[in-house]
């Protein structure tokens, strides 16, 4: 079933259609919400309590941008609130690899491929400002286009070619320091 009749359906409350939405969006939502968070067990939190706001907020949903970038939108306003609310920080760390950032990030690392780049990475990615992480997160990490990451942190298109800009600029300081 096509994507939009899924969101009619849903809409309307047929629960079988928005757990299809749920299957084709939760591994974007869940990753999304662990690269901003840094912690497994809040990122599953955030990935549940989006879903959660979907539903009952599916009936006012407009269509203007698709399901998945609103309810990634949904995801990082929750992911901010968990991170700003939660009182003590536990390091986890997550592998990824340095060449789903682009070249540049790819340089950085020399293309290692070891556990302990991708941890230093994934570090230096946690320890980015707000903003800057979401907005390398969003389009370097999940592809959102600039106009998508723009409506799904609730900024402009400048502010995330910027914020995207200092956080490339931040990591790169910070790996080449360590």
């Amino acid at each position: 079933m096509r994507e939009r009749r899924l969101v009619e359906s849903a809409g309307t409350g047929d629960r079988s259609a928005f757990t299809e939405l749920y299957a084709r969006h939760r591994d974007l939502v869940y990753g999304l919400a662990l690269r901003l968070t840094g912690e497994r067990d809040l990122a599953e939190e955030v990935l549940l309590e989006s879903f959660a706001a979907a539903w009952v907020n599916l009936p006012r949903f407009r269509g203007d941008s698709g399901f998945g970038t609103w309810v990634c939108g949904i995801a990082v306003n929750r992911a901010r609130d968990a991170t700003r609310t939660r009182t003590r920080r536990r390091s986890r760390v997550v592998a990824v690899d340095p060449a789903r950032f682009g070249a540049g990030v790819a340089a950085w690392t020399d293309g290692a491929r070891h556990a302990e780049t991708r941890i230093d990475l994934e570090r230096a990615i946690a320890g980015l400002p707000p903003g800057a992480r979401e907005a390398l997160v969003l389009r370097h990490v999940h592809g959102f286009s600039c106009a998508e990451a723009a409506a799904i942190m609730g900024v402009t298109e400048g502010t995330v070619k910027s914020q995207t800009s200092r956080a490339c600029a931040l990591l790169r300081e910070t790996l080449e320091h360590d």
